[in-house]
């Protein structure tokens, strides 16, 4: 309800209704990986256009990270 209140009509909203509207996408690796494989947000497409394509590396591994402190070994 305090997301709906802050961003009614802001250009994220707009943008994520539009997202699934369109053939083209062109977004950030990230962006892709939470929106498709968790929420399963984003429509399959026969082209994904991958802006910073040089994070792709990056944004992969810390999404599929496993991070082990020394908080956790402790519990």
């Amino acid at each position: 309800m305090e997301v709906g209140k802050y961003c009614k009509g802001c250009e994220f909203d707009h943008a994520k209704k539009m997202v699934n509207k369109t053939d083209n996408l062109i977004t950030n690796f990230s962006y892709f990986l939470t929106a498709s494989l968790n929420s399963g947000h984003l429509e399959t497409r026969k082209l994904h256009i991958f802006d910073e394509a040089h994070t792709f590396n990056d944004a992969y591994t810390s999404f599929t990270e496993i991070l082990i402190t020394t908080e956790l070994l402790s519990k």
